[in-house]
């Protein structure tokens, strides 16, 4: 049989061979099926597979039954002596028992050495005011004073209007006192007004 080069072709087609042929783009070319051939042996057993790893494990069974009682054991020796234990609580307060009777009186004692003075007491409340006393004799008469100083000489008062036929302020037409400023004004004729101050030794009158 010729050995064909992929891709060799014959009168201008590519000749088929085992790795360009697919039934499937040549149907023409497949034959009819022939009948099924005998069973073949069975062939030889294969090589024992690994062991498997293990299991993971079981859940824990149910508890069993108990047993029997088992028969009892000896007695055991006798302990120690325990510790004494605590002292138990006072009981109640018994009921007071009768009165004796009354003994012999003792001899008189010493007598005791004398106590120390005591504190002063409180000063006591002041007492009621005492009566009014008699009026005393009256008493002898003073001698008199010696005189006291003069007092200093007042200002001089102001002139008193001329007498008559005398020259006095000329045509005055009226006189008024002025309390605030305690001076006397006079009214003049010609219209012209003229204050002096007043001065009263005795007093406003």
């Amino acid at each position: 049989m010729a050995d064909l080069k992929q891709g060799t072709t014959v009168g201008g087609n590519e000749v088929l061979h085992t790795g360009n042929y697919n039934t499937a783009n040549f149907p023409q070319f497949v034959g009819v099926t022939g009948s099924t051939g005998p069973k073949g042996d069975g062939g030889d057993q294969g090589i024992q597979g690994a062991k498997g790893d293990a299991g993971s494990a079981g859940d824990t069974g149910a508890a069993g039954a108990a047993g029997a009682k088992g028969d009892a054991g000896d007695a055991g020796a006798k302990g120690n002596t325990g510790s004494a234990g605590a002292a138990g609580a006072a009981g109640a307060k018994g009921n007071t028992g009768t009165a004796g009777a009354a003994g012999a009186a003792g001899a008189k004692g010493n007598t005791g050495a004398a106590g120390a003075n005591g504190t002063n007491g409180a000063r006591g409340l002041t007492g009621a005011a005492g009566s009014t006393g008699a009026a005393g004799p009256k008493g002898s008469t003073g001698s008199a004073g010696s005189a006291g100083a003069t007092g200093p000489t007042g200002p001089q008062g102001i002139q008193g209007p001329a007498g008559e036929g005398g020259g006095g302020i000329e045509g005055v037409k009226r006189a008024f006192y002025n309390e605030k400023s305690n001076t006397i004004g006079f009214e003049l004729e010609n219209g012209q007004t003229i204050f002096m101050q007043r001065y009263d030794p005795i007093g406003k009158m």
